[in-house]
């Protein structure tokens, strides 16, 4: 997963299955602008943010219509509100991304139920937890993250800045 258009050349040069982007309006708007081989657009996933500011909706609405008609079909969701924008949509591949936190069946039930294939497991799930999913293979494909740099939260608060560096009280 890449947060920058410009770090797709070197991404598909790895040997994932899958390079995820985020669908920022940046990334949006460069995308619409370069053209990705067959072998490329196979491989290539929209990621969406797991917030998008009211203001945005619209935008995003159609920014992710206009890719779905040409041929996008693999999308990460990160917010529930993520499954309006492919409601009555055939022929998708959704992906329910770590910000679900989904740690049990009950869980991986409910976003199979909107149409999600894959479901990245929540980090903070326990060796318990996952041995209790692998007893009875759940609704989903469980997708488990080895390495990363998570968040550790999202806030659309200003951050208050001391200097440079920020400041969390």
């Amino acid at each position: 997963k890449i947060g920058r258009a410009q770090d797709l050349v070197r991404a598909f040069r790895s040997p994932a299955d899958y390079v995820f982007l985020t669908a920022g309006k940046a990334n949006l708007e460069q995308i619409a602008r370069q053209r990705l081989t067959p072998g490329q657009k196979k491989r290539f996933a929209w990621s969406l943010p797991p917030l998008i500011l009211e203001k945005d909706l619209d935008y995003t609405q159609r920014a992710v219509s206009w890719y779905r008609d040409r041929g996008y079909h693999t999308w990460e969701v990160n917010n529930w509100s993520h499954f309006e924008f492919f409601e009555k949509v055939a022929g998708l591949h959704l992906i329910a991304g770590c910000r679900f936190n989904l740690r049990n069946r009950a869980a991986l039930a409910c976003v199979a139920e909107f149409g999600c294939q894959q479901a990245v497991l929540s980090l903070e799930i326990t060796r318990k937890e996952l041995q209790e999913l692998t007893r009875d293979p759940p609704s989903v494909v469980p997708v488990v993250q080895v390495y990363g740099w998570p968040p550790l939260f999202l806030s659309r608060l200003p951050v208050k800045l001391r200097g440079d560096r920020a400041l969390l009280t």
